[in-house]
């Protein structure tokens, strides 16, 4: 599903559609029935949130019925390439030494991965929104 918008919001605001996506995804707004590109925006921005607060460990009680596989194709999607690497190794091996290793390499990767994500949503606004007036 995808979220109206007004033009003029947009234009006043760099960050309104960006601070929009966030907001439709905590309030759910985009339903259940997502495209391609919004499930991987989605598995993402979750990765991402999750591990700027609690690292793998925390990503992986708190996501531990998803399907890891997809959340690594979906971080190659976007073009975070060195992420999708960590994120496999955090799964292969991080438990052995709480994720140490894989949490501290996630937070030396550049660029950010929230900055990745805002330029694969901003590249694909689209499937996300509908702009109005």
């Amino acid at each position: 599903m995808k979220v109206l918008v007004k033009k003029e919001k947009m234009e006043n605001n760099e960050y309104y559609l960006w601070n929009r996506f966030i907001e439709c995804l905590l309030n759910e707004e985009f339903g259940d029935d997502l495209s391609r590109i919004q499930k991987v925006a989605k598995h993402c921005f979750w990765y991402d949130a999750e591990m700027n607060s609690g690292g793998h460990s925390g990503y992986f009680e708190c996501y531990s019925d998803e399907n890891f596989d997809e959340i690594e194709k979906s971080l190659v999607n976007i073009g975070a390439e060195e992420y999708a690497k960590n994120f496999k190794i955090a799964i292969e091996t991080g438990e052995k030494d709480d994720y140490i290793i894989t949490d501290d390499k996630f937070g030396e990767l550049t660029p950010v991965l929230t900055d990745i994500i805002r330029t694969y949503v901003m590249d694909n606004i689209n499937e996300f929104f509908i702009i109005v007036g």
